[in-house]
């Protein structure tokens, strides 16, 4: 914290906030961080649960079994037909009870909202990239598999499903790099994320159109950064 102050200082008088005794750094910090750690647990909650998610998907699309193929189709082209949006005020404003009583919720829902739209929603994006990568596996080690007496759960803990994922490595970062841009629009509950939170500093500052720059540029430099994370580890897979 220390280390960031200076910068945080001179990125107050960079958005020309006049009235410091009303908006202080120390208040600026809070409200920047507490923003970003909202981001950054949507992001990190709904890519590991929709990843999970995915995984099952994927699985009874290949598997082709009558019934869990079906559903599974019918999950994924539901949901990747839906703007994200829609999902996240649906579980807000139609189905906050079901979730208040599915996971003994007795307060603020909206987290929770947020959470289980952005699993599920993505989870129908990740299934489809996961059997693209299940699709690029060599018939020949199907085969080996099989030569081998693996059962069907054995086959893709061991080889399908690790399989698959490295295939799919490069497209997952990247849809994992939008589920971290989608997160800006739980704003709409009132969640204060990084985008909420600059506008709320704009508001309290009178200089919203220099925040949501700031903002801005922020989403800007976290994607690039990822993106280069996800370059280097495609290229190592």
């Amino acid at each position: 914290m220390l280390f960031f102050r200076p910068l945080f200082e001179r990125g107050i008088d960079f958005f020309n906030i006049s009235d410091k005794s009303y908006i202080t750094t120390r208040k600026t910090m809070e409200l920047i961080l507490n923003g970003l750690l909202t981001t950054f647990t949507i992001t990190i909650v709904a890519l590991i649960f929709g990843m999970f998610l995915a995984i099952g998907l994927c699985m009874c699309r290949t598997l082709e079994i009558p019934g869990l193929n079906q559903f599974a189709k019918a999950y994924i082209n539901t949901f990747r037909s839906l703007p994200l949006v829609i999902v996240l005020l649906g579980f807000y404003l139609v189905a906050p009870e079901i979730l208040r009583t599915a996971l003994g919720i007795h307060g603020d829902i909206r987290m929770a909202c947020a959470l289980v739209a952005f699993s599920l929603f993505e989870a129908a994006y990740f299934a489809e990239i996961l059997r693209s990568g299940f699709n690029a596996i060599p018939q020949g080690q199907k085969d080996a598999c099989k030569a081998l007496g693996f059962t069907t759960w054995q086959s893709y803990r061991i080889v399908f499903i690790p399989q698959a994922i490295k295939n799919s490595l490069p497209v997952l970062f990247t849809q994992a790099i939008i589920l971290f841009q989608d997160t800006s629009i739980v704003y709409i509950l009132g969640l204060t994320d990084l985008f909420g939170s600059a506008k709320k500093l704009g508001e309290m500052s009178g200089t919203i159109p220099q925040w949501i720059l700031g903002a801005t540029v922020a989403y800007m430099l976290i994607s690039i950064c990822l993106q280069r994370v996800a370059n280097k580890l495609g290229a190592r897979a």
